[in-house]
């Protein structure tokens, strides 16, 4: 590295001797990176994959003009229904309290800048002022003329360019109309990959900040998969963060190919799922209130597990597959897109999706449910229908429940743009609580997708919903036959069987109230499913 940073400095020098440059353009180091095994890797431009440069740049900006030329893909972006697939944004969001504080830090240092505001203006702290330093690199991407984030280009005008001088040395030439009120025409020539949290401590910063300068390695037409893997690799792999909480930052890692083939893709799915199911287990809303069985105790009874659970939510809503995607884990709509929702919302789904099938089964007077009714069985929980919370209900078994929701799973991502799932948004970064889940599921009854939900609820509250066990014998043809199909349901192919049976449930519906046709729905989904 040595060699490079001397020559970087004689060119430096030249230049400033000939007075050929101006603030407008900026020195670099060429960083070559490249192994001729690389070679062999599938790069594939549809799959936001294309090959990049066998190099990157390394130089310095005043952190006030850097953060004026820089923009974010921000997770908003996933709203616009008109996108096409390759315009998968960076989707990060900001914690401005986390800006704030690396805005006082770089002023004052630390521990200076942790102090609550009444101390930090008391003479006898002013001892702990410290030069605020900021060594770690920004990483940024040069958008090139032919890039598009949310449906806009960079103007000609406002392009960064990069000309390469020689195998060591670049010039990066910055837009000429670049002024202190600047601001782009239409998209940012710069988008952030890593560090802007640090970036937008500078949002507002006095004039003495000016000739603050960060450290920056920039990367030049940057594909899209590949700013979703550097992200990745240098804030998740190496620190060993959560990668629950990776995923609902960066929510574009979902759908990465590269994590499906290792272990991280599946402790995510069951971290998330563990949690999800824990909500259901524990939250005052929840159909599922004090009904999951967390520990696998013999003397529940009745109750799934918690491990089935997970493994349920894993194969349904956090699944990723080519016949039906899981909602959470893979792009849905026309044109298919990502939710963006974050954990409260995913799990405050779930929970107003189970009430609408236990307040439609409270209504029904099905046969199935009278039956379960008149036959005296212990009710669970005393807030809902017996034939919801009986043991002799297949809603309390393994299958049933993985049945439950693979339809409320299917279902909505089939008709994901029409309820207009992608414009439901919440920005904020708090894990979740009790009172966020409370929030979004007073949000979800204001949305398209609640009616859908509840017709779906009104739907299968009509199915026969009994055990085996529950369903008796030798009455006549139909029941010897009823309960041999059930008992079908308890052998390895059970998941699949009540998935196909809820689906021919569903087609033979009258779904006339729907301007959504779930019969139409759910025969598309069959004919998947079974081929």
């Amino acid at each position: 590295m040595q060699v490079p940073l001397i020559k970087l400095l004689i060119y430096n020098y030249l230049i400033m001797s000939h007075n050929i440059t101006s603030k407008n353009e900026i020195t670099a180091i060429k960083v070559h990176q490249w192994l001729p095994i690389w070679d062999e890797i599938a790069f594939d431009e549809k799959e936001g994959r294309q090959k990049p440069e066998p190099y990157f740049y390394m130089f310095s900006i005043s952190a006030v003009l850097l953060k004026r030329l820089t923009g974010i893909d921000r997770r908003r972006a996933v709203v616009n229904a008109s996108r096409k697939q390759k315009e998968k944004g960076i989707q990060r969001k900001l914690q401005e309290s986390r800006s704030a504080e690396i805005s006082r830090y770089v002023k004052r240092g630390f521990p200076w800048s942790s102090l609550p505001d009444s101390y930090q203006q008391k003479s006898e702290y002013q001892k702990l002022q410290k030069p605020g330093w900021l060594p770690s690199a920004i990483v940024i991407n040069i958008l090139s003329k032919d890039d598009e984030r949310t449906n806009k280009k960079v103007a000609d005008i406002d392009l960064v360019t990069v000309s390469q001088i020689d195998k060591e040395i670049a010039k990066i030439q910055l837009p000429q109309n670049l002024t202190s009120s600047w601001k782009p025409k239409d998209e940012y020539p710069l988008e952030v990959i890593d560090g802007q949290h640090r970036l937008w401590a500078f949002e507002s910063s006095e004039n003495n900040m000016e000739e603050y300068q960060l450290p920056v390695i920039a990367f030049n037409g940057l594909d899209t998969s590949w700013r979703a893997y550097l992200f990745w690799t240098i804030n998740i792999q190496p620190k060993k963060i959560n990668p629950s909480l990776a995923f609902d930052l960066y929510p574009l890692l979902r759908t990465e190919d590269w994590l499906e083939e290792t272990k991280r893709h599946t402790i995510y799915k069951n971290t998330r799922a563990q949690e999800i199911v824990e909500f259901l287990w524990s939250h005052q809303e929840s159909p599922w209130l004090d009904r999951i069985n967390m520990l696998a105790e013999t003397k529940m009874g009745g109750t799934v597990t918690q491990s089935a659970w997970i493994a349920s939510l894993g194969t349904s809503f956090l699944t990723r597959s080519n016949i039906v995607g899981g909602l959470f884990a893979e792009p849905v709509g026309h044109p298919k897109q990502l939710l963006p929702w974050n954990r409260s919302q995913q799990i405050a789904f779930i929970i107003y999706a189970g009430n609408m099938l236990a307040e439609a089964i409270k209504k029904t007077n099905s046969e199935w449910a009278k039956k379960i009714r008149s036959a005296g069985t212990a009710n669970l929980h005393s807030n809902y229908d017996v034939a919801f919370t009986s043991p002799k209900s297949l809603l309390n078994t393994d299958q049933g429940i993985r049945g439950f929701l693979y339809i409320i799973n299917d279902l909505n991502a089939f008709y994901a743009s029409e309820l207009k799932l992608h414009e439901w948004v919440d920005q904020s970064l708090t894990e979740p609580s009790y009172e966020s889940v409370n929030q979004h599921l007073k949000e979800i009854a204001k949305l398209d997708v609640a009616d859908y939900l509840k017709i779906i609820g009104i739907l299968l509250s009509s199915f026969d919903w009994r055990t085996a066990d529950a369903v008796e014998k030798n009455v006549d043809a139909r029941d010897d036959d009823t309960k041999r199909k059930k008992s079908a349901y308890r052998g390895s192919g059970g998941y699949k069987l009540i998935r196909q049976d809820l689906l021919e449930h569903l087609k033979s519906q009258d779904c006339t109230q729907m301007t959504l046709n779930i019969a139409w729905a759910a025969e598309n989904i069959f004919k998947k499913i079974s081929s």
